[in-house]
């Protein structure tokens, strides 16, 4: 009888342990606190959605996670695009092309509107997420 009291008692132990490692493991990945790591979180789909037209005048674009939503927008000449930030931080650079508007600096959490004076297409991204690209025809 002490034999099977002993093997009962490490069983449950080993148990205890291991429910121990995976709460430890899911508090080191919860996305809470600092972290240390310095790649990338999402790995985004670069699915092109499209918004606008050629005769449009504003157009909204969104961010719900690590895309701009449309990320391929015609908007006629003197047209506006509201840069709509949620929580997650963003920016949109232009990459220094002097006949785009000007750049948004990382924000979040409010809404940006940038009035496209020039004809041609330009590129715009977002440093903070690879991928997070999209272009603006204006016509």
């Amino acid at each position: 009888m002490p034999l099977l009291r002993k093997t009962a008692r490490l069983s449950a132990l080993a148990s205890i342990a291991a429910i121990a490692a995976i709460v430890f493991a899911a508090g080191c990945s919860s996305g809470s606190g600092s972290s240390t790591s310095t790649g990338p979180t999402t790995t985004p789909t670069t699915t092109d959605t499209f918004g606008g037209s050629a005769t449009a005048t504003s157009v909204d674009v969104t961010m719900p996670s690590v895309v701009y939503t449309p990320n391929r927008i015609d908007i006629a000449k003197g047209g506006t695009i509201r840069f709509i930030f949620a929580a997650l931080a963003h920016d949109v650079r232009f990459g220094g092309n002097a006949q785009a508007p000007s750049d948004i600096s990382v924000t979040s959490n409010t809404t940006v509107s940038r009035t496209f004076a020039n004809s041609g297409t330009f590129t715009f991204l977002c440093t903070l997420h690879a991928n997070m690209t999209g272009t603006v025809t204006v016509h």
